[in-house]
């Protein structure tokens, strides 16, 4: 994409709403604009009013003045992160996919260590490697928990999976990208339900009540 010399700001507009994975209805719905609206912005063929530009920009969590284009630094930064959030964001959507047959997980242990680590660098709210390891591990668990039968194992991977969404929330919480934050904790609620792990439960409750984006981290563990 190439947003920094792009001539206008509907550009800009159209190549953050797909980073979102977002179509111009789904932005539309989010800014409560009309889809045209959107269409001709996006086009150039409609000038973005400060009105327009601050309703997108909340839609896709980002400032208005990235999208104005000021400033570049900004700019580039927000792109970064964009472009490291979109693995996970991708991870998140693999929860009812089945088995990915180009992943082969190791053994659940092995997993779930690597998924305690990370959660215990969240609790000491450090992220480091979270956007590059916590989406293979996503896959990893994913796969792992379509392919075991129901028992003990499967349990255990069921409640690393909650788990690593735990993270996954914490993470792009903090990091501003709320809308993917509630899709995170959606899936750890649903996954915490499937292991029955009433840590994971309870946790998933007191989360709900959470709205101020500096909310304590909560650690188990």
């Amino acid at each position: 994409m190439s947003h920094p010399t792009d001539g206008h700001i509907g550009a800009r507009i159209a190549d953050y709403r797909k980073l979102r994975h977002l179509t111009q209805t789904g932005l539309a719905q989010r800014a409560f604009v009309s889809r045209g609206t959107i269409a001709k912005v996006e086009a150039g063929l409609s000038p973005a009013t400060p009105a327009v530009v601050a309703a997108v920009a909340r839609a896709l969590e980002v400032d208005v003045a990235i999208l104005n284009g000021q400033p570049y630094v900004s700019e580039l930064q927000q792109d970064q992160l964009d472009r490291m959030i979109s693995p996970l964001s991708d991870a998140l959507d693999l929860y009812d996919l089945g088995p990915d047959p180009e992943i082969r997980p190791r053994p659940v242990a092995e997993i779930a260590a690597d998924v305690k680590d990370l959660c215990a660098g969240a609790c000491a709210t450090e992220y480091k490697g979270v956007g590059t390891r916590l989406p293979g591990l996503l896959g990893e668990l994913t796969t792992a928990v379509a392919l075991l039968p129901h028992g003990g194992e499967r349990r255990n991977a069921e409640s690393s999976l909650s788990w690593a969404y735990w993270v996954a929330y914490e993470f792009v919480y903090r990091l501003g990208y709320h809308h993917l934050a509630t899709i995170a904790l959606e899936r750890m609620g649903w996954m915490a339900e499937q292991s029955q792990d009433p840590l994971l439960l309870a946790l998933r409750l007191r989360k709900c009540w959470v709205t101020d984006q500096s909310h304590p981290v909560m650690c188990w563990w």
